[in-house]
């Protein structure tokens, strides 16, 4: 049966005798996968039967056992017996309890997932039911393959108007967000007037001298923000203080990179007269001028009527408006039989895509950026132009240019913590302020906001900071400052905790140069994460932390050092010889019986020597873990970190009785 080209890109749906024994049963959130002339309400098949069909051509075994090679990190190890005991398994995801969106493949060993289900992200797409109209199931819309098609700006200026007229929470919000902007005097100091469609020249205005201070700056400069990827700054035109003069007269925009372009082309589109872009409202040369806007940025997001984010482009001349190819992006298109019930006849077709139709499992260059996680955070709405979809998201309503609109929040984050825009639900927030539990549920979401952050890239490791500095001023205003000082990263009232992060993978040879404080997960690049942290007292006391910062003026950007002096127990430990992978030590002699776990932050060689474990968090028992860092001394009597290290409860209390060593010391960590 032929298909309509413009919906599957040209693309014939696979079916062979193989994969026609998956059928789909049932309606609407009742629907099952089954196996034809098996009797059986689920679909599966032993390695043998999976392999066979593969052999003989089926394109979705194929796959299938192209995704069981990616999981040889978890199946490496079997012996060949073991591995051709494994099963496939298809299975139904529903949705809110509607219709079911995508099918689940899993390899199972006893009918036990091999890899956890959200590891083992396997999963066929729902595109469209064919030959039966009853069912009650809604298709997705097609995938858009014209982001910049006047029907796709149609649907844009409707998902806009309907925000910023009908939305009376986004309409609350953006007034709550300007009255905050204009009181901690955060406007930009300049904008770029986008002028009237199909116009060849925009001009850099100066904001700031031209407001009146009688004047409301929601009604006289209403604009958009553009959250994109540079690539090599080089690519870029930027504003310098030789050409300042220049474009406050007008910039030829065929000048300009096709994403900058385009950003214009959209702000013009949907009736914005500016746009805030980065490269153009801040003098690149002049670090004055950047020291004052620098701090204002993710309120000149969260001032925006949208941020424009051109997630689908890597670099300031890809662009974001180009035509998609939707053969590519579907890659395999399947049909399997549709049947009403078990023991009735064939009704239809269900179709099935291998590659996603929405743009939650794609990371997009964007996502890969440190800055690009603030920016979409604090922006009260967002329109997304990722490879599959164009997406507005808002505090009222999401809304798709086709595909499927499965989503999820703004990388799954407590996102009112972040963009300063909480409100108290169940407890007040003076019960949260005072309840030991909450408090530490707010310092939980810090962490795992670091762990997330950390997984992105940065341009300038020393970045790693500002680029979420917004982020970390209103995680403070949020919790009164409860949390203490802010220091470089880490929070004052949690950190001891705060200082357990560890490098799961260490720099793999790359020479990466380490940033002062070796003690903040700022320090270095690339992901960190924290371990299990039980509610025990904490083994040291924190006595002070002195913090020297590039801007005084602001604290929640980047420092230039920091001293840490604490009160804690140093147990001497020996180090012969450096792995270069994290690994686990053994105290004793005996080698079948590892004790000790070191998490190294970097795999820069060290001479072997004496070193020192810091206990941060001690056992709750002798069962669970102490926890704590690896420190060296330097010559002039500070320490620096090296590592984080785990250990049994059991042995630190053996060690502990034989009180060799152990020192009551008053350091600083440097």
């Amino acid at each position: 049966m032929e298909l309509p080209n413009e919906h599957f890109g040209g693309l014939v749906p696979h079916s062979c005798s193989h994969c026609a024994q998956i059928i789909i049963i049932g309606s609407g959130s009742h629907c099952s996968i089954g196996r034809r002339m098996s009797g059986e309400s689920e679909s599966r098949f032993t390695y043998e039967e999976a392999e066979q069909a593969s052999r003989d051509g089926c394109s979705l075994f194929k796959e299938r056992f192209a995704s069981l090679q990616n999981l040889q990190q978890f199946t490496s190890s079997l012996p060949a017996q073991l591995l051709e005991s494994l099963s496939l398994k298809f299975s139904t995801a529903l949705v809110d309890g509607t219709d079911f969106i995508f099918f689940a493949c899993e390899w199972e060993m006893d009918e036990q997932a091999i890899v956890p289900y959200e590891d083992n992200a396997d999963k066929l797409c729902v595109l469209e039911l064919q030959g039966n109209k009853t069912v009650g199931f809604k298709p997705p819309r097609p995938l858009n393959s014209d982001p910049g098609s006047q029907e796709t700006f149609e649907r844009i200026r409707s998902w806009a108007q309907h925000c910023w007229t009908k939305h009376p929470q986004c309409v609350e919000a953006r007034k709550k967000r300007l009255s905050l902007i204009e009181a901690s005097h955060s406007i930009p100091a300049r904008l770029v007037e986008v002028g009237p469609i199909g116009g060849g020249n925009v001009v850099l205005r100066d904001i700031l001298p031209s407001i009146n201070q009688d004047t409301d700056i929601s009604d006289q400069h209403t604009y958009a923000a553009l959250s994109y990827c540079w690539g090599d700054k080089n690519d870029n035109v930027r504003t310098l203080k030789g050409n300042l003069d220049e474009f406050r007269h007008g910039i030829t925009l065929a000048n300009l990179p096709n994403t900058i372009q385009e950003a214009i082309y959209v702000a013009r589109a949907i009736g914005l007269p500016y746009i805030w872009i980065d490269a153009l409202c801040i003098i690149q040369d002049d670090e004055e001028d950047k020291k004052r806007e620098l701090p204002k940025m993710a309120a000149i997001y969260a001032g925006a009527m949208v941020v424009l984010s051109a997630a689908v482009a890597e670099s300031c001349r890809q662009g974001f408006l180009r035509r998609r190819k939707i053969s590519d992006l579907l890659r395999t298109v399947y049909r399997l039989p549709y049947y009403p019930t078990m023991e009735g006849s064939q009704e239809g077709f269900f179709i099935l895509s291998e590659g996603p139709i929405n743009d939650d499992e794609v990371v997009e260059p964007i996502d890969r950026r440190g800055w690009t996680l603030q920016e979409h955070v604090q922006a009260v709405s967002l329109l997304r132009f990722g490879s599959r979809q164009v997406r507005w998201t808002c505090p009222t309503s999401m809304e798709i240019d086709g595909g499927n609109d499965i989503s999820k929040t703004s990388e799954d984050l407590d996102s009112e913590v972040f963009d300063g825009s909480y409100h108290e639900g169940v407890l007040t927030l003076p019960e949260i302020l005072s309840s030991r539990r909450a408090m530490e549920d707010f310092c939980d979401e810090w962490r795992r906001f670091v762990e997330k952050y950390t997984t992105r890239s940065l341009s300038e490791q020393s970045d790693s900071l500002p680029a979420i500095g917004a982020m970390a001023q209103n995680y403070d205003r949020i919790t009164k400052g409860k949390m203490g000082r802010y220091c470089a990263g880490l929070w004052e009232k949690d950190l001891a905790r705060q200082l357990l992060w560890f490098k799961p993978n260490p720099s793999n040879g790359t020479k990466v140069t380490r940033l002062k404080p070796s003690w903040a997960w700022s320090s270095l690049p690339g992901s960190i994460l924290y371990p299990a942290l039980h509610l025990v007292e904490s083994s040291v006391e924190i006595i002070n932390c002195i913090l020297e910062r590039h801007d005084q003026n602001w604290s929640y950007g980047s420092v230039a050092s920091g001293a840490l002096t604490v009160d804690a127990q140093l147990r001497p430990l020996f180090w012969r010889d450096y792995p270069y992978i994290n690994t686990e030590y053994d105290a004793a002699d005996d080698e079948t019986s590892p004790t000790m776990h070191v998490y190294w932050d970097t795999d820069i060689q060290w001479d072997p020597g004496h070193l020192f474990c810091m206990e941060i968090l001690s056992a709750a028992n002798e069962v669970s873990k102490s926890k704590g860092l690896i420190l060296r001394r330097l010559t002039d009597g500070n320490f620096e970190r090296l590592g984080y290290y785990e250990c049994p409860g059991w042995l630190v209390t053996e060690f502990d009785s034989t009180d060799t060593g152990i020192s009551d010391s008053r350091i600083t960590i440097v």
